[in-house]
């Protein structure tokens, strides 16, 4: 019996989290996967304060990269980041929550790499804070397939 969407989305999360040691090691959390989308959490510990007292931006950029690759990894493609770019709105401070909620804007072919033959998906993602503290940052990325292949196999079965 083939797999729903959200099946498919769930079990790659599945497969990819044991391996996933730099997020493991951040501390993040993958609260959701979706198809085409990812909720994922990170506190800001003391080793990720810069001098100014903040976190920072490196620490914040992971986590809205970690959102990226949970949300395009959910359409059992694997896939990377092409490119990114991440605008500041506001600093977080130790002890925050930071929750990265990320959601596909568009799937299909980049019109502007000009080749047409590898697709991308736009991810666009607000990193915020929990219990309605204001938006954090602006993260936005495109994936390359680079032909890595499927992680549940063209039946979505349960092997990579």
């Amino acid at each position: 019996m083939a797999l729903t969407t959200q099946q498919v989305a769930e079990r790659c999360t599945a497969i990819m989290w044991p391996d996933d040691h730099a997020a493991q090691g951040l501390g993040i959390v993958i609260r959701e996967t979706t198809p085409g989308g990812a909720v994922v959490d990170m506190k800001v510990r003391q080793d990720m304060v810069n001098g100014h007292g903040i976190c920072h931006g490196g620490f914040i950029f992971a986590l809205a990269d970690t959102n990226f690759a949970y949300a395009c990894n959910s359409f059992n493609h694997k896939a990377v980041a092409a490119r990114a770019d991440i605008n500041f709105i506001a600093p977080a401070h130790l002890g925050a929550t930071l929750t990265a909620v990320g959601r596909a804007r568009h799937q299909g072919d980049d019109p502007a790499d000009g080749v047409g033959q590898q697709v991308h998906r736009f991810v666009a993602i607000e990193a915020h804070y929990r219990l309605g503290h204001p938006v954090l940052c602006l993260f936005t990325a495109a994936e390359d397939l680079l032909g890595l292949g499927e992680h549940l196999g063209k039946a979505h079965g349960t092997g990579a």
